[in-house]
């Protein structure tokens, strides 16, 4: 049963243990939206709770349907800088090697279901003026996976910091 990508990312929400409300900060939308949304997600695929519905999404049951074609732009550079990625069952280490403002293509060793939901943590090379390291956070899904190079489709972006140093006055 294919589901499209918004009952994709919700299976995914799902298969990580969030409730409505947590889901609902997630997508940005409201939990009765949320309330709504699993319920027909779980009419559409015949499972009466979301546990079977968990357990169905981690087996493979359901289908993901090929994720939209990104925008790629031509303006992508290459950029070798250390990621983190971690989804839904998975978690590994990798080096980007280029960037656009869209797709992030990525080398990693560990094999991966595709399409799949990730979280990408990407340090970034500027420190803060306290000593904090910079790093760029982005939430999307990888939809390629040729041997070790992954390409991520970026679905929203946010700078953060880490690790902030106390001053000594």
């Amino acid at each position: 049963m294919a589901l499209t990508a918004r009952e994709t990312q919700l299976a995914d929400l799902i298969s990580q243990g969030l409730d409505n409300p947590e889901i609902a900060r997630e997508l940005g939308i409201g939990p009765g939206s949320v309330k709504v949304a699993v319920s027909r997600l779980l009419r559409k695929t015949g499972h009466a709770s979301r546990v079977k519905l968990l357990l169905a999404y981690q087996q493979g049951k359901l289908d993901s349907p090929p994720p939209p074609p990104p925008r790629w732009d031509g303006q992508a550079f290459p950029l070798a800088l250390p990621v983190r990625y971690t989804g839904s069952g998975c978690f590994g280490y990798g080096t980007t090697s280029e960037m656009s403002s869209a797709v992030v293509c990525f080398r990693a060793p560990e094999t991966d279901t595709v399409p799949r939901l990730v979280d990408l943590l990407i340090d970034w090379p500027a420190t803060m003026e306290d000593g904090a390291l910079l790093c760029l956070w982005m939430r999307g899904m990888v939809f390629e996976q040729t041997g070790e190079i992954r390409r991520f489709v970026i679905y929203r972006w946010e700078f953060r910091t880490r690790g902030r140093r106390q001053r000594v006055a």
